[in-house]
Order: structure tokens, then C-alpha cells, then sequence
């Protein structure tokens, strides 16, 4: 009996996927999870294909959910982050975002003091691919 144990222990080994493979897998979980609304499912997701990989535009895809979840200082967050990494190109257009989500977050406060409802949350571009970089139209 313990050799078919020990027999099966060091059986055949498995190829485990490197962590890029790994990472890609986990950051198409997070884009399927995004899709359905789990918005925090999809952050955990992203966060670890990031952790794996080292991409940086994925902290893109990480701040549309934060966003979405109207946790707009997280988003602020992880997208001055990301701007740490940006190319010169997309600075700016981090900082307009940023503007544009304390400036939604501000109204959100003040909609919420005074016992009205929050504006919606408009449309936000699709998740970040890796490969390209930036964020892609839904």
C-alpha cells in the first residue's frame, strides 16, 4: 500500500505553466469576472496576473473596477501608479482621468449630504489588453 502511494507521489510530473502563461490565464479570468459585474472578483484577478506578470496596464483594468464600484480613491490610487510607467504619450490623459474621477467623486459627496442619489456612472472603456497596452472600446 505505501508503495502505490509513494508510486503516485512521484509519478509523471505535471508541467506547471510558467508565471507569464499563468498570468495570462488568471488576467482572462478577471476580463470574463468584469464582464459579469464582479467587479472585486476582477480586481483579485488583475491584481495577481499583475503580481505574475509585471504588466503594467493591467493597474489600467484595475482602476476601471474600482471605479465602477464607486471607489474612487483606490482608483485615483492604482492610476497615479500606473503613472509611474506610462509612456510620456499617456501622462496626461492619466492626469485628465484622475481630474474627471475627483471631480465625480466630489459630486458624489455632495449628492450624498444632501440626500439625492449619485449620478450614474457613465460608460467606462473595456479592459486593458496586455499585449497592446491600453484600454480598448466595449
Amino acid at each position: 500500500m505505501l508503495w502505490a502511494v509513494a508510486a503516485f507521489a512521484s509519478g509523471p510530473a505535471v508541467d506547471e505553466p510558467t508565471p507569464e502563461v499563468r498570468a495570462a490565464e488568471i488576467y482572462d479570468n478577471g476580463t470574463l469576472l468584469y464582464d459579469e459585474g464582479l467587479y472585486d472578483d476582477a480586481i483579485a484577478a488583475w491584481q495577481e496576473a499583475y503580481r505574475l506578470s509585471g504588466l503594467h496596464p493591467i493597474l489600467l483594468n484595475i482602476a476601471n473596477a474600482y471605479e465602477r464600484l464607486q471607489r474612487f480613491e483606490e482608483a485615483i490610487a492604482v492610476l497615479n501608479r500606473y503613472r509611474a510607467f506610462a509612456r510620456p504619450d499617456e501622462r496626461e490623459q492619466i492626469k485628465e482621468r484622475v481630474r474627471a474621477i475627483e471631480e465625480r467623486m466630489a459630486a458624489s459627496k455632495t449628492y450624498v449630504r444632501h440626500g439625492v442619489a449619485p449620478l450614474p456612472i457613465p460608460p467606462l472603456r473595456g479592459p486593458a489588453t496586455p499585449r497592446e497596452g491600453g484600454p480598448t472600446p466595449d
